[in-house]
């Protein structure tokens, strides 16, 4: 409780984060992290505690309907962009913390909002996209299509055109159309100087690596300073459960 903070946005919705503390006394910069769908942040506490022995401050940031933030419609990363400037602008208006380098870190629907927050952040000092989705609308017919012997998840499966009115319904009810949320289209407006780490997993089914690599080869930068990871034998999201140590 010591580390919660209460994010209000403009829109008026009360967004939880936690600040836990790096390593060493003085933090040599700030990372904001952004979890998945379905999760909290909570599934996050592995990454920060990478980025704490590195000499992060981690605000691990719970997303709109998520954990224990507000109630607000879903939109997929559209207004979850807005909530995390929100989140960056709480975090840099604090005592010592504007000068500092920041750092930003999605997982899976958490890339979308840290993609499309960019555009909108001054002075961002690298970025982590791990499992990221290149286009909501091709995700969600991805996890709706999803058949594998065994795995719960097949029962999500859904032909058409009862997904492409699934898509739209959940358009109408949040107030969004999901053909608004392509970070794909996004990226290439990237500072060309910013290092990008993206991450993609060999048995991701929700971010596949040739979608994965579809995004990484439209950001502007070169290689070097940006880097693409492609960990073998590990699903969406997992790397760094199942790969710390290359993580």
């Amino acid at each position: 409780e010591g580390r919660r903070h209460e994010v209000t946005t403009p829109e008026g919705l009360a967004l939880r984060a936690y600040c836990v503390e790096p390593v060493a006394a003085e933090p040599a910069f700030v990372a904001v992290l952004v979890h998945g769908l379905f999760r909290s942040s909570l599934e996050l506490e592995p990454v920060a505690k990478m980025l704490r022995r590195q000499g992060g401050e981690c605000w691990l940031v719970d997303q709109r309907n998520h954990g224990a933030s507000g109630r607000a419609p879903f939109t997929g990363g559209l207004r979850e962009s807005d909530d995390l400037v929100a989140v960056v602008d709480y975090v840099r208006g604090l005592p010592g913390r504007a000068a500092r380098p920041l750092v930003l870190f999605g997982v899976s629907l958490g890339t979308i909002a840290v993609t499309l927050a960019l555009p909108r952040l001054d002075g961002v000092a690298g970025v982590v996209l791990d499992a990221p989705i290149e286009d909501l609308t091709a995700a969600a017919h991805r996890l709706m299509t999803f058949q594998r012997p065994g795995d719960r998840r097949s029962a999500l499966y859904m032909a058409e055109p009862w997904r492409s009115l699934v898509v739209a319904a959940i358009g109408a009810w949040s107030g969004f159309a999901m053909s608004e949320v392509q970070p794909i289209e996004v990226v290439p407006s990237m500072p060309h100087d910013l290092p990008v780490l993206v991450v993609a997993e060999e048995l991701d089914d929700r971010a596949p690596p040739a979608t994965v690599q579809q995004l990484y080869g439209r950001m502007p930068q070169h290689e070097g300073t940006k880097e693409l990871w492609l960990v073998p034998g590990v699903g969406h999201g997992k790397a760094f459960l199942d790969a710390p140590d290359g993580y």
